[in-house]
């Protein structure tokens, strides 16, 4: 069973979805705009509603237009029949750049593969970033549809994903306080403790120019942590339904008993029909 993209189908898909990001974009801007001129009293919400109400009607339907074509386009791979469209959170705009950024999955052996195709993969321990001027050795819009995709996870309430972005951090955060660091939140201009240990409460101290745990990073981490946890379940569906070897895939899912001395969490295999939702 074939379910990869052609190239030039799937730069077709990656041009509407632009357009599509490029309309909600505007929209957004402009719907701003609109709100800061309420919000200084220049004009009426009444006035805004009356007036643009059409415009915004019909700037509403240039973006799902745009979405019925990328769905036209990709709607008869079965990655997508078969797993994605059951994903809580993903839809036509962020399946279509996914799928047409990867194109075929036979071209990834492992899913280490595919985590340094979307630049997710580590060096010397730490998550790569591009130096300035430099090209990046992945592929930089699947990387941005990734942190979409994670994003998006995180806005879903009741789906897996979002149970472990939750579990995540609040492994970190009691790892880090257990070590006796403090977490911190807000920005430089206001920085106060968001968690810390006991010892330091009593006396808490000064907030540092740039802490080394906020919970920024730590929001970071975790959305990293469960894009590719997806990206391995991806891996995975998507090779069975090719008929490509897939081998063992393990994630790490339920934490370790408290008395084991080993660090992290119980590596457990997850299946992907666990994060789907009929």
């Amino acid at each position: 069973m074939q379910t990869e993209l052609k190239a030039d189908r799937a730069d077709y898909i990656k041009l509407v979805v632009r357009r599509l990001y490029d309309a909600q974009k505007l929209r957004i801007q402009s719907d701003l705009r609109l709100q800061r001129l309420v919000r200084d009293e220049i004009v009426l919400k009444e006035d805004i509603e009356r007036t643009f109400a059409k415009a915004t009607e019909l700037e509403g339907q240039i973006e799902r237009e745009y979405e019925k074509i990328v769905w036209r386009e990709i709607k008869d791979l079965p990655i997508i029949t078969e797993w994605l469209v059951k994903v809580k959170g993903i839809g036509p705009r962020l399946g279509g750049l996914l799928i047409a950024n990867i194109l075929d999955i036979g071209r990834f052996a492992n899913v280490s593969k595919l985590y340094a195709y979307a630049g997710l993969h580590v060096i010397d321990g730490h998550a790569v970033k591009r130096a300035k001027g430099a090209t990046a050795n992945w592929n930089s819009e699947l990387k941005t549809t990734c942190w979409k995709i994670a994003n998006s996870f995180v806005k879903q309430k009741d789906s897996r994903f979002r149970e472990w972005y939750e579990q995540y951090k609040a492994r970190i955060i009691s790892r880090e306080v257990a070590k006796g660091n403090v977490i911190w939140k807000g920005d430089e201009s206001k920085r106060e403790i968001a968690f810390a240990p006991k010892a330091l409460q009593a006396d808490p101290p000064k907030a540092p120019k740039l802490p080394e745990w906020t919970l920024g990073r730590i929001h970071n981490m975790a959305l990293r942590y469960i894009v590719k946890m997806f990206l391995s379940l991806l891996w995975q569906k998507w090779r069975e339904l090719e008929g490509l070897p897939v081998g063992s895939v393990y994630i790490e899912g339920k934490p370790r008993d408290p008395n084991d001395p080993r660090r992290g969490v119980h590596e457990t295999m997850i299946q992907p029909g666990e994060v789907v939702d009929d």
